[in-house]
């Protein structure tokens, strides 16, 4: 478990937001989504599964491409 000191870091307590957001704003999109194709287009179970599986392919899962990954990451001086 982790230290509880750590949420007095404003960056770590944004991040760490910012990630329960996200994860919760994915939750929600993706069980709206499966629920309007059952729902409205009357798609069965398998079916609307089948027709969520192009989705993934736009999650950037895969890693960033190599031109960035070349590149030094810039100090950013005014973010205190």
């Amino acid at each position: 478990m982790p230290d509880v000191r750590l949420l007095q870091n404003m960056r770590f307590s944004a991040a760490g937001l910012a990630v329960i957001m996200s994860f919760f704003t994915l939750f929600g999109f993706i069980f709206m989504v499966t629920q309007s194709l059952q729902v409205v287009r009357t798609y069965n179970l398998l079916s609307a599964g089948v027709h969520l599986l192009p989705d993934g392919k736009g999650c950037p899962c895969h890693g960033q491409p190599p031109r960035v990954m070349r590149q030094p990451p810039r100090r950013w001086d005014w973010v205190s």
